[in-house]
């Protein structure tokens, strides 16, 4: 599973996205996560994003980047600021799986 956390310039999300790597390890859950800027939501990033998680700061971006992701198949949500705030990785892991879920379903 690819999991992408975006954010305002990909940086803030990094301990973030070491954390989602950590739990995935911890529950045997194959899963490459890149953190990234929003901006850098090109085509190639869609096309091989299982899930898209877009952190608090960019909340506002989350409605236009679900229909982008929709173009692509790709499920966008809002990453919880309690879950952002404290990097827990094991939620934030517990929600692109919930999200990905979704996207086997359709």
């Amino acid at each position: 599973m690819r999991i992408v956390l975006a954010c305002a310039a990909g940086m803030s999300t990094s301990m973030l996205a070491n954390n989602v790597k950590i739990a995935a390890t911890e529950r045997g859950v194959d899963a490459e996560v890149e953190a990234l800027s929003t901006s850098a939501l090109d085509e190639a990033q869609w096309r091989t994003a299982d899930v898209v998680l877009v952190g608090p700061q960019m909340r506002h971006q989350v409605p236009m980047l679900t229909e982008r992701g929709a173009a692509y198949g790709v499920p966008v949500a809002g990453i919880p600021p309690q879950d952002y705030a404290t990097a827990n990785g094991q939620r934030v892991l517990e929600q692109a799986v919930a999200l990905a879920e979704t996207r086997k379903a359709r």
